[in-house]
């Protein structure tokens, strides 16, 4: 599966990364994905430079620190790319450096559960959804989520631990990546031992069906 993912964008090798998986729509936020990437990337840029500057290092430094290799690259997959709202995406996207963003399109398959498997974390800042099914499908590869309060499972994501949670504005994506990037790696790999416990609590054939069973008995009583 790593490899099948891994063969729709070469270039990415082994680098950490945040996965988005779904169709390129406004209504998905995936703009606000972008600029709030963009700004904690040239923010990270900057400190590094400056850093850079207090060691001594000159501007044209091969040891000048990369602000990709700060924080993870992001993937963007899905179907839509070629609208016009996908386009401009691209055009955001291309004011970062080449390996900062991935446009994979649609991944089925082994590629798309290889890029579930491989990510660090699943990023859906959508403006509504009205549960998310690809939300879940992280939960199931345990990985965290980072979601906004228009997803109908966000409090399910909280109360589980399994993720972060904000507004679907540019500060509340900002502010979802900033937190990821930021929590300590045990905090992170705890996230992603409650999001399989979250699913399959939650969401999971049994959980599903236990749901199914209480609600037919209320309807008989």
């Amino acid at each position: 599966m790593q490899e099948a993912f891994l063969a729709t964008c070469p270039a990415l090798h082994n680098r950490p990364y945040l996965l988005f998986l779904s169709r390129i729509d406004e209504k998905k936020g995936v703009d606000l994905l972008i600029n709030g990437y963009k700004v904690l990337f040239r923010q990270l840029a900057k400190d590094a430079a400056c850093g850079a500057r207090a060691a001594g290092l000159g501007e044209g430094s091969t040891s000048l620190p990369f602000a990709c290799a700060e924080m993870p690259t992001l993937v963007i997959a899905g179907p839509g790319l070629n609208s016009p709202y996908g386009q401009r995406l691209r055009q955001a996207a291309a004011e970062l450096p080449a390996s900062a963003v991935f446009f994979p399109g649609m991944l089925t398959g082994a590629a798309k559960w290889g890029a579930f498997y491989g990510c660090e974390a699943f990023v859906l800042p959508s403006h509504q959804e009205n549960f998310g099914i690809a939300v879940v499908e992280a939960l199931a590869c345990s990985k965290p989520v980072l979601i906004t309060d228009k997803v109908n499972i966000w409090r399910e994501v909280v109360a589980n631990g399994c993720g972060l949670v904000a507004d679907d504005t540019l500060t509340g994506t900002q502010e979802l990546l900033e937190r990821w990037i930021n929590s300590p790696s045990a905090q992170k790999k705890l996230m992603g031992q409650r999001a399989l416990d979250a699913y399959q609590n939650n969401f999971g054939i049994a959980a599903a069906a236990k749901t199914l069973s209480e609600a037919l008995k209320s309807m008989n009583q």
